[in-house]
Protein backbone atom coordinates (compact mmCIF):
# COMPACT_ATOMS: atom_id res chain seq x y z
CA UNK A 1 0.00 0.00 0.00
CA UNK A 2 1.40 3.37 -1.00
CA UNK A 3 1.70 6.09 1.63
CA UNK A 4 -0.22 9.33 0.92
CA UNK A 5 2.01 12.04 -0.46
CA UNK A 6 1.06 14.55 2.24
CA UNK A 7 2.36 12.17 4.89
CA UNK A 8 5.45 11.62 2.79
CA UNK A 9 6.07 15.35 2.56
CA UNK A 10 5.67 15.82 6.31
CA UNK A 11 8.07 13.00 7.04
CA UNK A 12 10.57 14.28 4.51
CA UNK A 13 10.42 17.73 6.09
CA UNK A 14 11.05 16.26 9.50
CA UNK A 15 14.01 14.29 8.23
CA UNK A 16 15.43 17.34 6.52
CA UNK A 17 15.54 19.01 9.91
CA UNK A 18 17.18 15.93 11.41
CA UNK A 19 19.80 15.80 8.69
CA UNK A 20 20.36 19.53 8.55
CA UNK A 21 20.10 19.48 4.77
CA UNK A 22 19.86 16.75 2.19
CA UNK A 23 22.86 16.16 -0.04
CA UNK A 24 22.45 17.94 -3.38
CA UNK A 25 23.53 16.39 -6.64
CA UNK A 26 25.29 19.58 -7.67
CA UNK A 27 25.54 23.25 -6.91
CA UNK A 28 22.42 25.39 -6.62
CA UNK A 29 21.10 26.99 -9.78
CA UNK A 30 19.95 30.55 -10.17
CA UNK A 31 16.31 29.78 -10.79
CA UNK A 32 15.40 33.41 -11.38
CA UNK A 33 17.21 33.51 -14.73
CA UNK A 34 15.70 31.53 -17.61
CA UNK A 35 18.18 29.14 -19.19
CA UNK A 36 18.85 29.61 -22.90
CA UNK A 37 18.02 26.80 -25.29
CA UNK A 38 21.14 24.64 -25.41
CA UNK A 39 22.21 21.04 -25.86
CA UNK A 40 24.48 21.38 -22.84
CA UNK A 41 24.10 21.56 -19.10
CA UNK A 42 25.42 24.50 -17.08
CA UNK A 43 27.83 23.71 -14.27
CA UNK A 44 25.25 24.63 -11.62
CA UNK A 45 22.60 22.19 -12.84
CA UNK A 46 20.52 20.47 -10.16
CA UNK A 47 18.90 17.16 -11.04
CA UNK A 48 15.33 16.18 -10.24
CA UNK A 49 14.64 14.15 -7.11
CA UNK A 50 11.32 12.30 -7.20
CA UNK A 51 9.33 12.93 -3.98
CA UNK A 52 7.56 9.56 -4.24
CA UNK A 53 10.53 7.28 -4.91
CA UNK A 54 10.76 3.85 -3.30
CA UNK A 55 13.43 5.21 -0.93
CA UNK A 56 11.16 8.10 0.09
CA UNK A 57 8.31 5.72 0.87
CA UNK A 58 10.66 3.47 2.83
CA UNK A 59 11.76 6.50 4.83
CA UNK A 60 8.18 7.10 5.92
CA UNK A 61 7.69 3.42 6.73
CA UNK A 62 10.78 3.49 8.95
CA UNK A 63 9.56 6.63 10.69
CA UNK A 64 6.17 5.11 11.35
CA UNK A 65 7.96 2.14 12.91
CA UNK A 66 9.97 4.64 15.01
CA UNK A 67 13.20 3.37 13.45
CA UNK A 68 14.79 6.82 13.18
CA UNK A 69 18.31 5.56 12.51
CA UNK A 70 17.18 3.58 9.47
CA UNK A 71 14.90 6.43 8.33
CA UNK A 72 17.82 8.86 8.33
CA UNK A 73 19.98 6.45 6.34
CA UNK A 74 17.30 5.83 3.74
CA UNK A 75 16.42 9.54 3.59
CA UNK A 76 19.97 10.25 2.46
CA UNK A 77 19.43 7.83 -0.40
CA UNK A 78 16.05 9.41 -1.20
CA UNK A 79 17.67 12.83 -1.43
CA UNK A 80 19.78 11.86 -4.43
CA UNK A 81 18.50 12.04 -8.01
CA UNK A 82 17.91 8.89 -10.01
CA UNK A 83 16.96 8.29 -13.60
CA UNK A 84 13.39 7.50 -14.62
CA UNK A 85 13.22 4.51 -16.96
CA UNK A 86 10.75 4.37 -19.85
CA UNK A 87 10.51 0.81 -21.08
CA UNK A 88 7.12 0.27 -22.72
CA UNK A 89 3.74 1.79 -23.52
CA UNK A 90 2.07 3.17 -26.61
CA UNK A 91 3.35 6.36 -28.23
CA UNK A 92 0.53 8.34 -26.58
CA UNK A 93 1.30 6.83 -23.18
CA UNK A 94 5.03 7.50 -23.29
CA UNK A 95 4.51 11.04 -24.57
CA UNK A 96 2.16 11.74 -21.67
CA UNK A 97 4.46 10.21 -19.05
CA UNK A 98 7.52 12.04 -20.32
CA UNK A 99 5.65 15.36 -20.43
CA UNK A 100 4.39 14.87 -16.88
CA UNK A 101 7.90 14.19 -15.59
CA UNK A 102 9.61 17.13 -17.28
CA UNK A 103 6.86 19.47 -16.07
CA UNK A 104 7.26 18.25 -12.47
CA UNK A 105 10.99 18.83 -12.70
CA UNK A 106 10.54 22.28 -14.23
CA UNK A 107 8.34 23.33 -11.32
CA UNK A 108 11.24 22.56 -8.95
CA UNK A 109 13.88 24.25 -11.10
CA UNK A 110 15.68 20.94 -11.69
CA UNK A 111 16.58 18.75 -14.66
CA UNK A 112 15.26 15.18 -14.95
CA UNK A 113 17.29 12.26 -16.24
CA UNK A 114 15.31 9.87 -18.42
CA UNK A 115 16.34 6.49 -19.82
CA UNK A 116 14.79 5.37 -23.11
CA UNK A 117 14.87 1.57 -23.08
CA UNK A 118 12.47 0.05 -25.58
CA UNK A 119 14.60 -1.03 -28.54
CA UNK A 120 13.42 -4.19 -30.38
CA UNK A 121 15.12 -7.41 -29.23
CA UNK A 122 16.21 -5.63 -26.06
CA UNK A 123 19.03 -7.38 -24.15
CA UNK A 124 18.96 -10.24 -26.68
CA UNK A 125 15.63 -11.33 -25.10
CA UNK A 126 17.44 -12.31 -21.90
CA UNK A 127 17.09 -10.86 -18.36
CA UNK A 128 15.80 -7.45 -19.50
CA UNK A 129 13.88 -8.78 -22.48
CA UNK A 130 11.11 -6.76 -24.06
CA UNK A 131 11.01 -3.73 -26.25
CA UNK A 132 9.05 -2.67 -29.30
CA UNK A 133 7.89 -5.34 -31.69
CA UNK A 134 9.32 -3.74 -34.83
CA UNK A 135 11.55 -0.92 -36.01
CA UNK A 136 8.52 1.07 -37.14
CA UNK A 137 6.87 0.65 -33.73
CA UNK A 138 10.04 1.75 -31.97
CA UNK A 139 10.51 4.80 -34.16
CA UNK A 140 6.94 5.91 -33.47
CA UNK A 141 7.53 5.35 -29.74
CA UNK A 142 10.77 7.32 -29.53
CA UNK A 143 9.33 10.15 -31.63
CA UNK A 144 6.49 10.41 -29.12
CA UNK A 145 9.03 10.33 -26.28
CA UNK A 146 10.80 13.29 -27.90
CA UNK A 147 7.54 15.22 -28.30
CA UNK A 148 6.91 14.74 -24.59
CA UNK A 149 10.17 16.55 -23.84
CA UNK A 150 9.07 19.63 -25.76
CA UNK A 151 11.20 22.62 -24.84
CA UNK A 152 11.94 21.35 -21.34
CA UNK A 153 15.50 20.81 -20.20
CA UNK A 154 16.18 17.10 -19.83
CA UNK A 155 18.97 14.53 -20.01
CA UNK A 156 18.23 11.36 -21.98
CA UNK A 157 20.33 8.21 -21.78
CA UNK A 158 19.56 6.32 -24.96
CA UNK A 159 19.09 2.56 -25.00
CA UNK A 160 21.44 0.92 -22.48
CA UNK A 161 23.02 -2.21 -23.99
CA UNK A 162 21.68 -1.22 -27.40
CA UNK A 163 25.10 -1.03 -29.06
CA UNK A 164 27.08 -3.40 -26.85
CA UNK A 165 24.47 -6.10 -27.51
CA UNK A 166 23.60 -5.77 -31.18
CA UNK A 167 21.26 -8.40 -32.63
CA UNK A 168 24.26 -9.96 -34.35
CA UNK A 169 25.78 -10.54 -30.91
CA UNK A 170 22.85 -12.51 -29.56
CA UNK A 171 24.09 -15.92 -30.65
CA UNK A 172 24.81 -18.11 -33.66
CA UNK A 173 22.23 -17.56 -36.33
CA UNK A 174 20.60 -14.65 -34.49
CA UNK A 175 20.99 -12.29 -37.45
CA UNK A 176 22.32 -14.27 -40.42
CA UNK A 177 21.81 -11.54 -43.01
CA UNK A 178 22.64 -8.57 -40.78
CA UNK A 179 19.26 -6.98 -41.50
CA UNK A 180 18.18 -6.87 -37.86
CA UNK A 181 21.41 -5.17 -36.81
CA UNK A 182 21.04 -2.68 -39.66
CA UNK A 183 17.56 -1.92 -38.33
CA UNK A 184 18.96 -1.42 -34.82
CA UNK A 185 21.43 1.18 -36.07
CA UNK A 186 18.69 2.91 -38.06
CA UNK A 187 16.50 3.00 -34.93
CA UNK A 188 19.26 4.65 -32.89
CA UNK A 189 19.95 7.21 -35.61
CA UNK A 190 16.24 8.01 -35.78
CA UNK A 191 16.11 8.35 -31.98
CA UNK A 192 19.05 10.74 -31.87
CA UNK A 193 17.56 12.94 -34.58
CA UNK A 194 14.15 13.00 -32.88
CA UNK A 195 15.59 13.84 -29.47
CA UNK A 196 18.06 16.41 -30.76
CA UNK A 197 15.25 18.31 -32.47
CA UNK A 198 14.03 19.28 -29.02
CA UNK A 199 15.96 22.47 -28.22
CA UNK A 200 16.86 21.70 -24.59
CA UNK A 201 17.44 17.97 -24.60
CA UNK A 202 20.87 16.55 -23.78
CA UNK A 203 21.37 13.10 -25.29
CA UNK A 204 23.91 10.47 -24.25
CA UNK A 205 24.24 7.29 -26.27
CA UNK A 206 24.98 4.25 -24.14
CA UNK A 207 28.30 2.57 -24.95
CA UNK A 208 28.25 -0.54 -22.78
CA UNK A 209 31.41 -1.15 -20.77
CA UNK A 210 35.01 -2.14 -21.41
CA UNK A 211 34.39 -5.80 -20.56
CA UNK A 212 31.98 -6.20 -23.45
CA UNK A 213 33.66 -4.63 -26.46
CA UNK A 214 37.08 -3.39 -27.42
CA UNK A 215 37.58 0.35 -27.78
CA UNK A 216 37.86 0.07 -31.56
CA UNK A 217 34.72 -2.06 -31.86
CA UNK A 218 32.49 0.14 -29.71
CA UNK A 219 33.89 3.31 -31.29
CA UNK A 220 32.88 2.06 -34.72
CA UNK A 221 29.41 1.16 -33.46
CA UNK A 222 28.97 4.56 -31.82
CA UNK A 223 29.85 6.31 -35.06
CA UNK A 224 27.42 4.12 -37.02
CA UNK A 225 24.66 4.94 -34.54
CA UNK A 226 25.19 8.71 -34.82
CA UNK A 227 27.12 9.59 -31.66
CA UNK A 228 28.59 12.69 -33.29
CA UNK A 229 25.11 14.22 -33.15
CA UNK A 230 24.80 13.65 -29.38
CA UNK A 231 26.36 15.30 -26.37
CA UNK A 232 28.44 12.20 -25.71
CA UNK A 233 28.34 8.66 -24.42
CA UNK A 234 27.26 7.03 -21.19
CA UNK A 235 28.97 3.86 -19.94
CA UNK A 236 26.88 1.00 -18.60
CA UNK A 237 27.97 -0.24 -15.18
CA UNK A 238 26.45 -3.66 -15.78
CA UNK A 239 23.76 -5.04 -18.02
CA UNK A 240 20.05 -4.46 -18.05
CA UNK A 241 17.94 -2.22 -15.89
CA UNK A 242 19.30 -1.08 -12.53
Amino acid sequence: MRIPLHRLALAASALTLLLGAVAPASASADETSPAPASHALPANTRFYVAPDSDAAHQTVTDLLRQDVESAISVAKLASWPEAAWFTDGTPDQVESRVRELVRRAARTGTVPVLVAYNIPLRDCSQYSSGGAQSDAEYQAWISAFARGLGRSKAVVVLEPDGLANLPSDCGPGSDPTGAITTGRLADLNHAIDALERQPNSVVYLDAGNSRWRSVGDIAQRLLQAGVTRTRGTEPTAGSGRT
